[in-house]
């Protein structure tokens, strides 16, 4: 087709016009590198500080990990950015199938991110391909972010003051904490963008920053507020606002065609989520982190009316409260124009957005940091930037990985982080008003030497109590914990391995002798043999701490066996991290002090218990009762026997047992003689969690392979084979250690009472039982009695059986609990004989009262209806899968 020479202008071009238009391209090329030559020769300083800002974080990027040695890896967000993105691999895609909790512009970015890792092999970490390509690419807007920080400071105060700027925020962590774990990198970049563009009367170019950063994460918008108000004249102010949106919306445009109602629920979710770790969580007793809907549950945009708890705080109040307050201050006759004014002003929109938020994230100090420094490049800048780093760290890491149930931590934190955001915003107010710049410049300089030393106070007082709680919450606290009330001067503890002496040494210090077995014993067995002998020569009693889940080398069996040479072994019981082993020298089987206390019961006319010691009338959970009971054979015993040695409840239920082979030092009773008197030891754990109370200790005989029992014969009994033998009050105690369940499962009924975890046998027969054990955290004090409902239903919903009451058999009902007590509760399901083998499940709830309403379920989206959840599923066995487990 022919083309008209007008058309084209290029086809109308003289050879000299091509050349100038060449000629004039390549001299704009030699300005820019002539320009860009003169900006890094003004500003070499700068540029060698940008070196090392961008090395620091690439390395940071390749070699550390985000939480270090306080969690593992998967703390971090980019595990779930990945999770999303491989959502792309079966053709789901953010905001046509699903939403997500921000706007769509990152999570494309992750998509294109993704498939290109999915070219780089894994190493040792199957995430890392995906982490150091999104990293590196975060990691150039944070170059970015830096770049425009040194520009805006250099304007504001000078190339020496930019430069100070530069340097005070290049040195700080967190900007770093946040690039390894999380996208806010990329946002920022885009905000400081948009005020750079501002103060260099660049409004087109601003508001297209605004309008991207605001399709990346919300906080940058914030911006179009802070310019609308600097600009004199009514066309900027309406072009701006215009410019912002038309970007945003041309974002937007493809996801409104593909499924509007996605990204709705993106925008909505934001808006409908209850508050999180603020001034405000805390006031509605929310102690928890920011959540929205599972990414399972996000494929229905319903699922953005999701909440973590409901709100308690009158909000539409609170909310009118800040608008018109905002809008108060919003139309003062300030000095709202001019580089400084648009700075302090920005300042003062962050500090009072993150006021009035209802929540709060880590990854959030990153828009507050940059204008503490460009407010004040000093001392008192530095001073309040340390605070708040301490702070925000304090909060996470520390109270969400380590210290959960430290609530204090979390008001503290909180308390703290707000009145930084208020100071900081009077500081911004008093830049756009000479007259309160002047009050606030003599304040400052009185306050800088008390907010010091406070800072200093906060973090000592508050370090000091968090390292005992750290000490306390181990769980090789519960190793002292068991150790000390029965601990003899003298004793020693064999460690098993070099590594485990590093976690038992703290605890045991001072008052026990140390043992570590080598990583080479087993080559020099008859060497190790004769060093332990040498150092267990004497002493009253010698404690065994063994690794259970490591690789087994013969070394425990080896241990064990050895220190049996000893004496009786007075405790063999498996905690979470170890287990432990006592033992007791004859000679030295009776160190309780006590009187005897004459039992006199026969057990089948073979044994007489003829008399005991208790080390205690009182104990605390988590320590043991230690008994000596003394034996008398009556005859020749056939068989080997076992003691069994109960805690029980005033409605006899069993919270506690020990059950040991009765013996001789090693000898069994099938080879006592008639008349043979034998001292036995046994140390006796009540578990952390157990009700305070009046209990009893009862005792029994039974054969191990049968499990049948030998019947009370004579003397004192209160059952047909077991013996009631001495009263025992449980105090209550402190919090002991970190718990450990079969099943971990937070709970949170209404915020008044916890779930942590619970425990159910897995398989059982007809006519035996399902025996279910609760551990709650109450959140407050509980004026009410709460009752427990459980149900053990079929896969029809059928209930098969149930049971109701008050925790603890009604001996310890929920009035009497203690604000962040935990207690162990127990109830027992009772199968019937004719009920067929097959999967039931076991349900449960928490009633207000033996006739009230059931306590709701908050932020758990697995809950049944009618304040149900779910303990999982057991098995009733036929005799043929009862053989077969057994085996």
């Amino acid at each position: 087709m022919a083309m008209k020479p007008s058309s084209h202008r290029m086809s109308t071009l003289t050879a000299e016009e091509t050349f100038g238009l060449q000629h004039e391209s390549a001299g704009r090329i030699d300005r820019l590198r002539l320009d860009s030559g003169a900006w890094i020769s003004t500003n070499r300083d700068f540029v060698l500080l940008l070196i090392l800002f961008f090395t620091f974080r690439l390395m940071s990027l390749a070699f550390t990990s985000q939480e270090g040695y306080l969690s593992d890896s998967r703390a971090h967000d980019f595990w779930f950015y990945r999770d999303f993105a491989e959502l792309s691999l079966h053709g789901y895609y953010p905001f046509v199938q699903y939403w997500l909790e921000y706007p769509p512009l990152f999570a494309w970015v992750v998509i294109g991110i993704y498939n290109l890792s999915l070219l780089i092999p894994a190493f040792r970490d199957s995430l890392f391909p995906f982490y150091f390509a999104l990293g590196g690419f975060l990691l150039l807007a944070e170059t970015g972010s830096f770049v425009l920080i040194y520009l805006i400071a250099s304007r504001l105060h000078g190339p020496t003051g930019g430069m100070r700027v530069a340097y005070m925020y290049a040195g700080l962590f967190l900007p770093v904490y946040v690039l390894v774990g999380w996208f806010d990198s990329l946002p920022l970049f885009f905000m400081l963008l948009a005020l750079y563009a501002l103060i260099r009367e660049r409004p087109v170019l601003s508001a297209a920053a605004v309008g991207i950063g605001f399709m990346t994460k919300i906080i940058p918008g914030i911006l179009v507020v802070v310019a609308v108000r600097s600009f004199a004249r009514w066309r900027y102010r309406l072009l701006y606002p215009l410019v912002a949106a038309t970007t945003a919306g041309l974002i937007a445009l493809p996801f409104i065609f593909l499924n509007a109602r996605m990204l709705w629920a993106s925008f909505h979710a934001t808006m409908a989520r209850s508050s999180w770790e603020t001034i405000w969580a805390v006031l509605e007793n929310y102690y928890e982190f920011g959540a929205v809907a599972p990414l399972a549950e996000r494929f229905w945009p319903e699922s953005a009316e999701w909440q973590s708890h409901p709100p308690t705080l009158p909000w539409f109040w609170i909310n009118l409260a800040f608008a018109i307050s905002f809008l108060i201050i919003y139309a003062l006759r300030l000095n709202w124009r001019g580089p400084k004014a648009l700075v302090a002003s920005t300042a003062f929109a962050v500090s009072f957005l993150f006021i009035a938020s209802k929540g709060y994230s880590p990854q959030f100090v990153v828009y507050w940091l940059p204008f503490v420094f460009f407010l004040l490049p000093s001392a008192w800048g530095l001073v309040l930037a340390l605070i708040y780093s301490a702070a925000n760290l304090l909060e996470y890491p520390v109270y969400a990985l380590v210290f959960p149930e430290e609530h204090w931590v979390l008001w503290l934190t909180t308390i703290v982080r707000t009145t930084l955001f208020v100071v900081l915003a009077v500081e911004a107010l008093g830049q756009l008003s000479d007259p309160l710049d002047a009050l606030l410049t003599r304040i400052k300089r009185r306050a800088l030497r008390p907010a010091t030393i406070g800072l200093v106070l906060v973090l000592v007082i508050t370090g000091g109590a968090l390292a005992q709680r750290f000490f306390e919450r181990s769980e090789f606290f519960l190793l002292s914990h068991f150790i000390k009330p029965i601990s003899a001067p003298g004793q020693a503890t064999v460690v098993s391995t070099r590594e485990l002496f590093y976690y038992v040494h703290p605890y045991l210090r001072g008052f026990s002798d140390f043992y570590v077995v080598d990583d080479d014993w087993a080559s020099r067995q008859d060497e190790v043999v004769d060093q332990l002998e040498q150092f267990l020569r004497d002493r009253p009693q010698v404690w065994l701490v063994m690794e259970p889940y490591r690789p087994d080398d013969g070394r425990n069996g080896f241990l064990q066996q050895l220190l049996r040479r000893q004496g009786t072994e007075s405790t063999n019981r498996l905690f979470d991290r170890f287990q432990l082993v006592g033992f007791v020298p004859p000679e030295k089987a009776i160190p309780l002090g006590k009187a005897w206390k004459t039992i006199g019961a026969d057990f089948a006319d073979q044994l007489r218990l003829e008399s005991y010691q208790a080390s205690a009338d009182s104990v605390m959970p988590g320590q043991p009762i230690r008994l000596a009971l003394r034996w008398r054979a009556l005859q020749q015993m056939p068989q080997d026997y076992t003691v069994f040695v109960h805690l029980r409840n005033q409605a006899y239920s069993i919270w506690g047992q020990q059950d040991k082979l009765l013996t001789n030092v090693a000898t069994p009773t099938s080879k006592w003689k008639s008349g043979d008197t034998v001292d036995d030891i046994y140390d006796l754990l009540v578990l952390p969690g157990t009700p305070p109370g009046r209990y009893q200790l009862s005792v029994g005989v039974y054969v191990l392979k049968t499990g049948k029992r030998l019947p009370v014969a004579a003397g004192p009994k209160d059952g047909p084979d077991w013996v009631t033998f001495q009263d025992i009050t449980i105090e209550k105690g402190p919090y002991v250690g970190e718990l450990r369940f079969q099943h971990q499962r937070a709970l949170n009924f209404d915020n008044r009472i916890r779930l942590l975890g619970y425990e159910v046998n897995q398989w059982l027969m007809p006519g035996e039982t399902v025996n279910a054990t609760l551990f709650w955290r109450s959140s407050q004090r509980i004026p009410e009695d709460y009752v427990i409902s459980m149900q053990l239903l079929d896969r029809d919903k059928r209930v098969i059986t149930s049971v109701e009451g008050q925790p603890a058999d009604g001996t310890y009902p929920t009035s009497r609990w203690s604000r962040g007590e935990i207690v162990r509760d127990q109830y027992h399901l009772l199968v019937g004989n004719d009920t067929p083998p097959g999967d039931y499940q076991v349900i449960f709830r928490v009633l207000d009262g033996p006739d009230g309403s059931p306590l709701g379920l908050i932020g758990n989206t697995t809950a049944q209806f009618d304040g149900w959840a779910s303990m999982g599923w057991v098995r009733i066995l036929d005799r043929s899968e009862s053989e077969t487990t057994t085996r």
